[in-house]
C-alpha cells in the first residue's frame, strides 16, 4: 500500500515537473518571440534597438540627407545635428553657415520601401532635381527672351512632400500656362525643407538672384517659430521637448510601457489608444514682442532689400495652417494629423497654435507694408479642413497644393507681372 502511494506521488511529481518544464519552455519561446517582435518594430520605425526609453537612430537624419551637400560652416557649428548619422555628409565651402544645405543636381529618385533610391528603368520618379539642384524640371541659366521667370522660395511646404507633380510650384506653373498660353512661364521650385528665413535669404542672394527672376514668392514661417515664447511654462516642462505631455493623464504603467516598448506603442496606436487627452493647464500669451518673431521680421526685411536691389518683384504670402479654435480631428481618418494635434504639440490647443501662426503672419504683413510689397493673405482664404492637411498642421495634400496655387494665381493676375 505504501509502495503504491509512493509510486503515485512519484508519478504526480514527475508530471508536475514535466508541466513546469513545458510551461517554462513556452514562456521562453513567448518571451523570445516578444523580444524579436520588439526589435523588428524598432528597426522598421528607425529606433535604436537597445535604448530605453525609445530613441531614434538619429534625431535629424532623414532619407533625403544622402542627396544633400551640407554647408561646412553649418556642419562645424552644429555637431550635435549630425550625431548618430551613418555617414559624414558631403560638404561645400561657404563664408557663412547659411544656407545649411543644397541638393545635389540632376537627381531622379524613386520611393521604395519607405526609402529614396536612384530611379531605375521603369521606375516612377518620386523626387528629382534639375541642374541647379532645385526640385523639378530643368531650365536654362540665361532667361530666354519673353520668359516670365517665377521663383517659389520657402521650405518643405514649397518643396512639397509628395511627387514632383504634386507641389504648389508645379500646379502654379500649370495654371499660369493655361491662362497665358502665349507666354513662356517658368515657376521654379526653390523650396528646401527645414530652411529658416536666414537660409532662404542666403539662397536668394547666392543662387536665386543670378537667375534674373521676374517674380519671387516667399512662403515660409513654420521653421522660425519658437512656441516657448508664447508659453513660458513649456521651457520648464521636459515632456514638451519630448512630445509626451499627453501621457500625463494616462493610467499608472501606461507611460512607462509607451516610452519603452515600440511593440506596445504600435499596438496601442492601432487598437484604439487614440482618445484626445484632457486639457492641461499652461500659460499662453500672443501679445507683446517675441524675440524670435523680431528676428524673423528682420530677415524678411533683408530679403526685401535684396530683391529690390536686383529690381525683382517680391511678394509675401501669409502662412496657411489648419490650426484654429474648435478643430476636431478623426483619428481613424487622419491619424497623422491627430497625432500632431493631440500629442506632438500638446498641451497647446489648435486655437493657440493658430494664434502663433497668425502672429508670424502679422510680421510678414508689416514688412510688406513697410516696403510697399504685395502681401497675399492666403491664410484667410484657404479652407481650414483636415482633408487638405492629412499629415500635420501645415503640409498640404496634392489637392491642397492645387487649391493653394489657384488662390495664388487669382492674386498674381491682379499684380504687376501679369497685369
Amino acid at each position: 500500500m505504501e509502495s503504491t502511494d509512493r509510486d503515485t506521488a512519484s508519478q504526480r511529481w514527475q508530471g508536475a515537473k514535466k508541466a513546469v518544464t513545458i510551461l517554462v519552455i513556452w514562456m521562453l519561446i513567448l518571451g523570445a518571440g516578444l523580444v524579436a517582435c520588439e526589435l523588428y518594430v524598432r528597426s522598421t520605425l528607425g529606433l535604436q534597438l537597445f535604448a530605453f526609453p525609445l530613441q531614434k537612430n538619429s534625431s535629424y537624419y532623414s532619407a533625403y540627407d544622402d542627396y544633400k551637400i551640407y554647408n561646412r560652416k553649418f556642419f562645424e557649428e552644429r555637431p550635435s545635428f549630425f550625431t548618430g548619422w551613418p555617414t559624414t555628409p558631403a560638404l561645400f565651402e561657404s563664408d557663412t553657415s547659411a544656407p545649411r544645405y543644397v541638393y545635389r543636381p540632376n537627381l531622379t529618385l524613386a520611393a521604395k520601401a519607405g526609402k529614396l533610391v536612384p530611379a531605375g528603368s521603369g521606375d516612377v520618379v518620386y523626387w528629382s532635381s534639375n541642374s541647379f539642384g532645385f526640385r523639378g524640371e530643368d531650365f536654362p541659366f540665361a532667361k530666354p527672351p519673353g520668359t516670365i521667370r517665377i521663383v517659389c522660395l520657402g521650405a518643405s511646404t514649397t518643396e512639397g512632400s509628395g511627387y514632383d507633380n504634386e507641389t504648389y510650384p508645379y500646379y502654379l506653373q500649370q495654371e499660369l500656362r493655361q491662362l497665358y498660353p502665349d507666354k513662356n512661364i517658368e515657376a521654379i521650385n526653390a523650396g528646401h525643407h527645414a530652411y529658416k528665413a536666414r537660409d532662404n535669404l542666403a539662397l536668394l542672394e547666392q543662387y536665386i538672384l543670378p537667375l534674373d527672376p521676374d517674380l519671387i514668392i516667399f512662403y515660409e514661417a513654420s521653421n522660425d517659430l519658437n512656441f516657448t515664447e508664447f508659453s513660458g511654462d513649456l521651457e520648464t516642462v521636459p515632456c514638451w521637448r519630448e512630445g509626451t505631455c499627453w501621457l500625463s493623464g494616462k493610467p499608472w504603467g501606461y507611460r512607462d510601457l509607451y516610452l519603452n516598448s515600440a511593440l506596445f506603442r504600435m499596438l496601442d496606436d492601432r487598437l484604439g489608444g487614440t482618445a484626445a487627452p484632457p486639457p492641461m493647464v499652461h500659460s499662453f500669451d500672443d501679445t507683446g514682442t517675441k524675440p524670435g518673431a523680431v528676428q524673423y521680421a528682420d530677415t524678411l526685411r533683408r530679403i526685401a532689400v535684396a530683391a529690390k536691389s536686383a529690381n525683382t518683384t517680391l511678394v509675401f504670402a501669409s502662412f496657411v495652417t489648419v490650426a484654429h479654435e474648435g478643430l476636431q480631428v478623426d483619428p481613424g481618418e487622419y491619424p497623422y494629423l491627430f497625432d500632431q494635434v493631440y500629442r506632438t504639440y500638446y498641451p497647446l490647443t489648435p486655437g493657440e497654435m493658430g494664434r502663433v501662426y497668425a502672429y508670424y503672419n502679422n510680421q510678414s504683413r508689416q514688412v510688406a507694408v513697410e516696403n510697399n510689397l504685395a502681401w497675399y493673405d492666403l491664410a484667410l482664404e484657404f479652407p481650414r479642413h483636415p482633408q487638405y492637411f492629412p499629415a500635420d498642421y501645415i503640409h498640404l495634400s496634392p489637392e491642397g497644393n492645387r487649391l493653394f496655387a489657384r488662390l495664388l494665381v487669382q492674386h498674381l493676375r491682379n499684380g504687376t507681372v501679369f497685369s
